[in-house]
């Protein structure tokens, strides 16, 4: 778990490197999430953060299914898009503030924490590891969503190894 976690750290940093370099209008640009501008997306990585450190701290083990489980009728997408909504005014500076405080206390909750305890996420439980992967997936995902508005072309890394195990693992159940 340890090598998912440092790629993880190395895509935070990569994110990092994109959003020191934004300007006051840099923060308004559209990205590829309809709807969504640079601003917005890194809200909902912070928020995402949030829920899986909180996750991993065992402070959501109340929701054994998930936390959307089975009592509600949102979809992840909706979701998000709520919460991004609830909380895009706080503005470009205090989102990228957050996003720093929510990266470190993600990364120091999977360090501390057993690779193979089950915490709840989205719709299921999941291993420690495989919350791991996902939020590589997420941060690698979103850091080019990013990275697309800013106009700034990306070097695909090795960090993309645990996210190609992941959909290899998860493809069984992606038609569920």
């Amino acid at each position: 778990m340890d090598a998912i976690i440092d790629d993880l750290a190395a895509q935070h940093a990569e994110l990092r490197s994109l959003i020191e370099r934004c300007t006051d209008a840099d923060w308004s640009r559209q990205t590829p999430c309809v709807g969504w501008d640079v601003a917005d997306v890194l809200l909902h990585l912070v928020q995402t953060d949030e829920f899986a450190a909180a996750s991993a701290r065992g402070d959501l083990d109340r929701f054994h299914n998930g936390f959307l489980g089975a009592e509600t009728s949102l979809t992840v997408d909706a979701a998000a898009a709520a919460q991004v909504e609830v909380e895009r005014a706080i503005g470009a500076a205090a989102i990228a503030a957050r996003w720093e405080q929510s990266s470190a206390a993600l990364l120091a909750e999977l360090r501390a924490g057993d690779p193979h305890r089950r915490v709840p996420w989205v719709a299921r439980r999941l291993s420690l590891q495989t919350l791991a992967s996902t939020r590589l997936a997420e941060s690698w995902i979103h850091t080019g969503d990013i990275a697309i508005a800013l106009d700034v072309e990306l070097a695909p890394t090795n960090r993309l190894r645990h996210v190609t195990r992941l959909a290899w693992r998860t493809l069984p159940y992606a038609f569920a």
